[in-house]
């Protein structure tokens, strides 16, 4: 047996199996270790907390000349701190993510290049349908496996200017359903996976017809496709925590139009969220917005529309990285992990009270929360 090692005698969750677990050389050990610290015991376990859909290379704001570098650093260290020890980020503002050397203490990073929009708005270069699947292919490069398109997105010619963009079950489709299934098929070709963002059922129907590989909002989902999504495997990022902003959003902005189709939607997902966890479907969790949204939110904004809380977390952590190509709680896994005293199953707080990245302690903070957004900002909040 080797010194040095951490001991951790913890519920083990998603399973709820009770066992001990070593953490040596930044791994985790199921055989036994000869111990020099341990954790309280008692407590709950779960791998490092995923965060599969959010914006480290964001706003896209001015900054000094080589500042980005650091703003992005500063960002990454704010994830790590919450919890999120492995991230997506779907539709950065420059190349800043790709190109840097995962530093310590940074979460690991699942980077998807600059997202595809076929439509003008506020956040991304216009890419119409003709460049998109050339686009797309261009996007996969090493260490780049995953690119985004926006599948939906509202009609600009019926937006306000000064106000936030407002989405709804009427947006139009951005990319034709026949050139969103070439654009699948030439990623797939090359090795690569497609993020599809869309909020009506059209979007939805339209990538799932494609073979897309996930879904981010979805919030037009019914039960009708979960049986292709399992069949193609594609997941879900529901990223239901937006909507009690974006409904503060639409009182604000005397949009009684936008606000009741939040509430719509969120009648839907209620159904559906549960509906599709007992179908089997993969549900992933997402902020979109951290950290004014955190992946605790998401958990618990879950399990308020009635995904079983076991569930919620397995979205958050194990099964997220596996479908992501990364280890959970397995013996020589990268010792990722998250620790609470309490179970978070009963009640999930805002940060871990232990947090473990590559084995070596990370201070829990709670996200610095930013003021809201005014309305003369156009290019955010809009989901996406």
């Amino acid at each position: 047996m080797t010194p040095g090692a951490l001991e951790i005698d913890a519920t083990l969750l998603p399973s709820g199996e009770r066992r001990t677990l070593w953490v040596r050389d930044g791994r985790i050990r199921f055989e036994p270790q000869a111990s020099s610290a341990a954790l309280p015991p008692g407590g709950f376990v779960l791998s490092g907390l995923v965060d599969a859909h959010t914006h480290a290379d964001y706003p896209q704001d001015a900054l000094p000349d080589g500042g980005r570098p650091e703003f992005v650093r500063g960002n990454l260290r704010q994830f790590a701190q919450a919890g999120v020890l492995l991230m997506r980020d779907l539709g950065a503002s420059s190349r800043t993510l790709e190109q840097l050397q995962r530093a310590d203490g940074e979460p690991r990073v699942i980077p998807a290049g600059e997202a595809l929009i076929g439509c003008a708005n506020p956040c991304f270069p216009v890419t119409t349908p003709e460049q998109m699947r050339q686009h797309a292919v261009e996007q996969i490069r090493p260490g780049v496996q995953w690119v985004k398109i926006f599948t939906d997105w509202p009609d600009p010619s019926v937006e306000v200017e000064g106000k936030s963009q407002y989405f709804g079950e009427d947006n139009p489709l951005t990319c034709p359903p026949e050139k969103l299934t070439e654009l699948v098929a030439a990623v797939h070709e090359k090795g690569g996976r497609v993020a599809s963002h869309v909020f009506t059922k059209l979007g939805a129907e339209a990538s799932v017809a494609a073979g897309v590989d996930s879904i981010e909002h979805g919030w037009g989902i019914d039960e009708s496709l979960f049986p292709t999504m399992l069949e193609k495997n594609i997941a879900w990022v529901p990223l239901v925590a937006i909507a009690a902003p974006m409904l503060e959003i639409a009182t604000r902005d005397g949009r009684p139009d936008q606000h009741a189709w939040i509430e719509t939607c969120r009648a839907r997902l209620r159904r559906t969220l549960p509906a599709a966890v007992q179908a089997g479907v993969v549900l992933l969790t997402g902020t979109d917005w951290f950290p004014m949204i955190s992946v605790a939110d998401e958990i618990n904004t879950l399990v308020q529309m009635g995904v079983p809380p076991s569930a919620a977390l397995d979205a958050a952590s194990s099964r997220a990285r596996r479908y992501f190509g990364h280890c959970g709680l397995e013996e020589g896994a990268a010792a990722d992990l998250v620790w609470y005293r309490q179970d978070p199953r009963r009640n999930l707080p805002a940060v871990p009270d232990k947090i473990l990245l590559d084995g070596a302690p990370v201070t829990p903070l709670r996200p610095q929360t930013p003021t809201p957004p005014s309305a003369e900002k156009t290019m955010h909040p809009a989901p996406h």
